[in-house]
């Protein structure tokens, strides 16, 4: 046994000096000689890596439109934002496995490649591939897989304007429509990072493996928000779910610090029907939620609940029962879930939903990480003929002010539970029981909370779920069509004018534009932004979003003007 643990090692050895971990040359260059690749094809090395090493330089020597867009040399116009380039930093082989030891398994290999995301700002502010200036300190990028720190790590220059901005970072996983499949832009998925908990509304095909490459933990997602059922918003549900229940299941068994005591739960806020449809996904594909727990919250009382209007057949007049029945609003025994539950939420007096308001008489200084504490409200916007459409709403507690320590010291008042009381707006005595000493007398500026709004697709913003969005400091809005308001209102869509109208109406301090076309280009790209920015008049930064790209929202909110 010992003779054969030296064997082992001594083949191990040869196999990791015959495969050295190599840097590429820099992202200026994008090149990779074919020398580079023969100095870890030795003689040693097993057949097939000079064509695996070859493959991947041939990746890193071409300019791909997105992340793992790989080499297509094709006619069609790049349809991604330029300034984001993927490029490979580094090929680690972590173990190669000889073939002459294992025959029957000579296609097994083990290529571990770490890729990240450069983020370049040309400074050109007409083009539109640049970042807007005013936003730019604040953007930056999810896919930086070497960072060991789940926090922002910005790959420019050192940016002092965020210091600790206390978990309020947009993440955008896909940010495409659905009418073209591209590898440069994956339909409609974003995330909202809030510290210990994430935020998720929609999950196209694919959401997860985004997850995946970005520095996200699934189980970190405790809330999603569906805006509609289109399937380019919801086809990756289902999928997602069950990595989730995969998640859970392993950290359920785990003993070590990442263990779990109880099952997590998810909660789902969507239409009516999306209950039917994840239960009928799992049911049909023989599966169930064993390790997590899934609560479906269906939003009741909107216009379209019941679906498109479709003209009944003369066979399915002549029955009753087909007749009423329908498949939103129906409960199917046959697929109900142990781990699946469903409720619903009525439409408040003002004609919209309330999805979660904490108490107030708590402060989100009692509140943290999951149970970090936020008013969530959707309300219901007009796409197409019958298709139930929200829009989502998240805001922070009116976070407490902060103790001046130097005021309150010189007013005999040192840090303990008196702080406490003194936040809640308590007066208290000093430590020496002379005075009285109020809250005023010790408190900093108030700081405002911050304001996330994001609106499903449409082609209208009803008057009652405006009345929601106001001074938001994030406006996600849709940009599908170019600039015919004709098409769009035709195909339930909104245009970048119709964006930057709305934006400026509302009041947004910024205004992130998705739901963006592949099949733009790069000048037509550049229209949409142009388009925003004219009827906007200024309003709002003007930002257009791309796979991967965070934007962080800082204490209090944006400041553009100071």
């Amino acid at each position: 046994r010992e003779r054969q643990q030296q064997r082992a090692a001594a083949k191990a050895a040869a196999a990791a000096a015959a495969c050295p971990t190599f840097d590429l040359p820099p992202v200026a260059d994008r090149t990779m000689s074919a020398s580079l690749v023969r100095q870890c094809s030795s003689s040693t090395a097993p057949p097939g890596m000079y064509r695996a090493l070859s493959s991947l330089a041939q990746q890193a020597t071409c300019r791909p439109t997105n992340t793992f867009s790989g080499c297509r040399n094709t006619s069609r116009p790049r349809t991604f934002m330029n300034g984001w380039h993927a490029t490979v930093r580094q090929i680690a082989l972590a173990s190669i496995l000889s073939e002459s030891s294992f025959p029957r398994y000579s296609a097994r290999r083990n290529y571990q490649t770490k890729m990240s995301i450069t983020f370049t700002n040309r400074g050109a502010n007409n083009s539109p591939d640049a970042v807007n200036p005013t936003l730019a300190p604040y953007i930056k990028s999810s896919l930086d897989v070497t960072s060991q720190k789940n926090s922002i790590v910005h790959l420019g220059e050192d940016n002092a304007k965020l210091g600790d901005h206390g978990g309020f970072v947009v993440s955008f996983l896909g940010t495409g429509s659905g009418g073209v499949q591209s590898v440069d832009r994956l339909s409609s998925a974003t995330a909202l990072r809030l510290g210990g908990q994430t935020f998720l509304f929609d999950a196209s095909e694919g959401a997860q493996r985004q997850l995946c490459l970005s520095r996200m933990k699934p189980l970190d997602i405790t809330n999603i928000f569906i805006t509609h059922l289109h399937g380019d918003h919801v086809y990756g549900l289902a999928g997602l779910l069950l990595t989730m229940q995969s998640s859970a299941s392993a950290s359920l068994e785990d003993r070590g610090k990442f263990s779990r005591k109880e099952r997590p739960v998810v909660n789902i806020y969507g239409p009516v029907g999306t209950y039917n449809f994840i239960a009928m996904m799992l049911a049909l594909s023989y599966a169930q939620m064993r390790s997590l727990t899934v609560v479906v919250h269906e939003l009741m009382g909107g216009t379209h609940e019941k679906g498109p209007q479709q003209q009944a057949s003369k066979q399915t007049q002549s029955s009753r029962f087909r007749r009423e029945r329908n498949v939103f609003l129906q409960n199917y025994p046959e697929i109900r879930s142990p781990g699946l539950r469903r409720k619903s939420i009525e439409k408040n007096e003002a004609g919209y939903w309330t999805l979660h308001a904490p108490d107030e008489t708590s402060s989100n200084d009692d509140w943290r990480g999951q149970n970090k504490q936020f008013h969530v409200y959707a309300g219901e916007v007009n796409h197409c003929p019958g298709v139930q459409t929200f829009g989502f709403v998240v805001e922070e507690m009116t976070p407490q002010r902060n103790i001046d320590p130097d005021k309150a010291a010189s007013l005999g008042v040192k840090p303990g539970q008196k702080y406490r009381d003194l936040k809640r707006g308590l007066a208290v005595l000093s430590d020496d029981e002379t005075r009285t000493v109020d809250p005023e007398d010790v408190l900093l500026e108030y700081v405002a909370p911050r304001k996330f709004v994001l609106i499903g697709d449409n082609c209208v913003v009803p008057q009652e779920m405006a009345a929601l969005c106001y001074d938001a400091d994030v406006l996600i809005h849709e940009a599908t069509i170019s600039d015919d308001e004709s098409k769009a209102f035709a195909r339930g869509h909104a245009t970048a004018s119709m964006a930057g109208a709305l934006a400026k109406e509302l009041g947004a301090k910024s205004l992130l534009l998705n739901h963006i076309s592949p099949a733009l280009s790069t000048d037509e790209l550049q229209d949409v932004v142009r388009k925003a920015k004219e009827t906007n008049e200024g309003v709002s930064e003007i930002q257009l979003s791309c796979d991967f790209m965070e934007v962080v929202v800082p204490k209090g909110g944006y400041q553009f003007d100071e």
